[in-house]
């Protein structure tokens, strides 16, 4: 028998779970002391038939009133329910409900077991609500059936775009307890391609949609290559190709957002050009190409009829009145052609394109660690980011070296491009805010966990994205 201890957040309310990862019963408990000593549980799946489905639950009667009591008095979110309230706020598989709380913890520790015979029980005998299955995929749903959706398939070995796949770029559905370490344990910062994931279940193996983002060592795009080169990983613009044709540093999981937007724009300004510019501008410009042409006789005369045209053009009949108030307006810094005409120069006011401009997207993720080892991820998370954003300090410290660099993805249905979402570029991480208190109090588990993170990123891409990003297929 393995017992796998837990502590979850349910409406507020700590429990404190112990997994029997060979029957795959879970049983809550009111404080780790109540656990340790295997006092009478405030709740259990599967209860204590033995014939009963892992996706049935029960609060033993003798618990029942003492599990409300210390519901209405350590939730905040609880408003004194009744007996009847409580039960149905428990019982019910929807979210936020103490059953799907228990379902997704206890999922979580039993889909990480590698004897396939194991997860072959939980799957098929006991229908386990999370259980996957570790051939189909399958998974088991709150009801204790089993989901006829295909979750995910084998990767291409080239995708589409002809980056390297999700797979052969360090993202897997391998178990995850190499990344495992107890509160105030050995860490594991620096190690290549780790793969942090919140919630600490696979999102992957599960189907779901998720965000992921990969840092990556700092390639300058002329390193490497001479200018004006285009190959992959040298040259003037080597692209997003020459991170995905490198190894992440760290891969971080996270579930979408709430509120997921792009905005794309272009820099226009406004531009004006009088007849005295135009004409001026048309023939300095054939005299800079006869004097690159080393033709002085051509230049003096394009000189001779700029002048001519302007003589022509603006120094003649009404003309001339007009333009003598107004090159005495700007030698006195005065509007003497409106005092005098009421007129103004035509300014020939236009819009015109002065360049593109680089995209800028933010995230804020909120975590709520349910355990010790999701908690360890969590604090994981936040030092990685912290530290891949920081500049490197070189030996002598006459140089400094960038920081990384950033891919981010979203992904559909565990382990493909979304195809209805906007793809990205690199990106720098130019912000990163950590919120140790978002409810207002400082509050942590045993071992100084806090109970809740809120982290808020701000990504800026490193290169503009041009027409033919689009046309080629590769953005959406």
């Amino acid at each position: 028998m393995a017992i796998k201890n837990t502590t979850t957040i349910w409406n507020g309310m700590t429990i404190y779970n112990k997994i029997d990862t060979s029957t795959g019963q879970i049983q809550g408990y009111a404080s780790a002391s109540a656990r340790t000593a295997a006092s009478a549980p405030l709740f259990q799946s599967p209860p204590t038939g033995a014939s009963q489905a892992g996706s049935e639950y029960e609060i033993p009667p003798a618990q029942s009133a003492e599990f409300l009591r210390l519901y209405n008095s350590r939730s905040p979110n609880a408003s004194q329910l009744t007996e009847a309230e409580f039960q149905n706020a428990f019982f019910n598989t929807s979210q936020g409900g103490g059953v799907n709380t228990a379902n997704s913890t206890r999922a979580s520790q039993l889909n990480l077991q590698t004897d396939t015979q194991n997860r072959l029980y939980y799957f098929n005998d006991l229908r386990i609500p999370g259980a996957i299955h570790p051939k189909t995929k399958q998974i088991i749903n709150a009801s204790g059936d089993a989901s006829t959706r295909q979750l995910f398939g084998t990767p291409p070995s080239v995708l589409t775009d002809g980056s390297i796949p999700l797979s052969v770029r360090g993202v897997s559905d391998a178990p995850i307890a190499a990344n495992r370490a107890g509160i105030g344990g050995t860490h594991n910062y620096n190690g290549s391609n780790r793969i942090l994931r919140y919630p600490e279940m696979s999102l992957a193996s599960l189907g779901y949609d998720y965000i992921q983002i990969a840092s990556y060592e700092y390639v300058p795009s002329m390193a490497q290559g001479t200018l004006g080169t285009q190959t992959v990983g040298s040259g003037k613009f080597a692209g997003p190709n020459r991170l995905r044709a490198k190894k992440p540093r760290t891969t971080i999981q996270l579930p979408m957002q709430p509120s997921l937007t792009e905005s794309n724009s272009t820099s226009w300004n406004q531009d004006s050009m009088n007849e005295i510019q135009r004409i001026g501008g048309a023939g300095a410009e054939k005299i800079i190409k006869s004097l690159g042409d080393g033709n002085m006789g051509q230049s003096v005369a394009d000189i001779a009829t700029m002048f001519g045209k302007l003589t022509e053009t603006v120094l003649q009949g009404e003309n001339k009145a007009a333009f003598a108030s107004f090159f005495a307006g700007q030698a006195v810094g005065a509007n003497i052609l409106g005092r005098t005409t009421g007129q103004v120069i035509n300014p020939n006011l236009e819009l015109l394109f002065e360049g593109p401009t680089l995209r800028t997207f933010s995230f804020n993720f909120p975590l709520t660690p349910r355990d010790e080892s999701e908690a360890n991820i969590c604090r994981d998370i936040i030092r990685v980011m912290k530290k891949d954003m920081a500049p490197v300090k070189e030996d002598p410290a006459l140089w400094l070296k960038p920081p990384c660099l950033w891919q981010l993805d979203y992904l559909y249905n565990g382990d493909e491009q979304h195809p209805f979402m906007n793809k990205f570029k690199p990106c720098a991480l130019t912000s990163f805010n950590v919120d140790y208190t978002p409810a207002g109090s400082y509050m942590t588990y045993d071992g100084g966990s806090m109970t809740a993170y809120k982290i808020q990123m701000t990504f800026n891409e490193i290169e503009p994205v041009y027409r033919g990003d689009y046309e080629d297929g590769d953005f959406q």
